[in-house]
């Protein structure tokens, strides 16, 4: 059955296989071993994002705007992982207001001040919402690693069953690729591995799991398809070439970034 579910799939997802089999364990790891292992993967994160979404706006990297963006996105954490929220919050508008205002004298495309404040607000508040899973909340391991595995469940899922099935299309003028039957693959993907966290995560009731895994695959794929929705603003197939049969980090976490903030949000507003 797997063989015949993977096979027709092609050399692209080959190669996102082989990329996924290569990141996943150092990703892991550094989230398994928490500080400062997760603060240097979080900094990693920050600068290829703010590098991608820097070249995605402006046609490419420019020092200015990029090193403004990295700085108050990282500054933010920082401050956020010393307790100083607000001042977090503050550095990241700071930071991500410079970083529009410098972009006119680079000559970036139309909307470009816009687009890099936007994107400073959003990364900076995923990375900022990633830290505080894993080191602001008593069960932040067990939370983080939720999160990642209904993402990726909901993410392979979806390819995969809209590869194989097909069938209608999702949003073609977006996204030409995404089925209705991939969005309804990954979300019953989501969810079930959503209800497999009972066994790491057993404080927490069955149907809150089932729950909140079914409400974090539609943010998943809701996010894939705003990515998506940038990139053919920009006329651009992917975010960069860093990842090969991904594109780029951003083509890669587009799901994860808006789940993050959606949990990290549900569990404070819960707290």
């Amino acid at each position: 059955m797997p063989s015949r579910l993977l096979s027709g799939l092609g050399e692209t997802f080959r190669w996102r296989l082989l990329s996924s089999l290569c990141l996943a364990p150092p990703v892991l790891a550094a989230i398994i071993l928490g500080m400062p292992w997760t603060g240097l993967l979080l900094l990693a994160m920050i600068v290829l994002l703010a590098w991608e979404w820097v070249s995605l706006t402006l046609g490419r990297f420019a020092l200015p705007s990029g090193v403004l963006l990295i700085a108050g996105i990282t500054l933010s954490v920082v401050l956020a992982s010393q307790d100083h929220w607000l001042w977090g919050g503050l550095a990241l508008a700071i930071g991500g207001l410079a970083a529009a205002l410098a972009s006119p004298r680079e000559g970036g495309r139309g909307g470009a001040s816009v687009w890099l404040l936007s994107g400073s607000l959003y990364i900076g508040f995923a990375c900022l919402a990633l830290y505080y899973l894993r080191e602001r909340q008593a069960e932040g391991l067990g939370w983080t690693l939720w999160l990642l595995a209904v993402v990726w469940a909901v993410d392979i899922f979806a390819f995969l069953v809209g590869r194989r099935v097909g069938g209608w299309k999702l949003w073609p003028s977006v996204s030409p690729r995404k089925t209705w039957s991939g969005f309804a693959g990954g979300t019953l993907a989501g969810i079930m591995m959503g209800i497999c966290g009972i066994f790491w995560l057993d404080a927490r009731p069955l149907w809150e799991l089932a729950l909140g895994a079914a409400l974090l695959s539609l943010v998943v794929q809701a996010g894939d398809l705003a990515e998506s929705a940038v990139k053919r603003h920009f006329d651009v197939k992917d975010a960069s070439a860093l990842i090969p049969g991904h594109g780029g980090l951003l083509d890669r976490v587009d799901g994860l970034l808006p789940a993050s903030i959606a949990l990290a949000l549900a569990l404070w507003l819960g707290a």
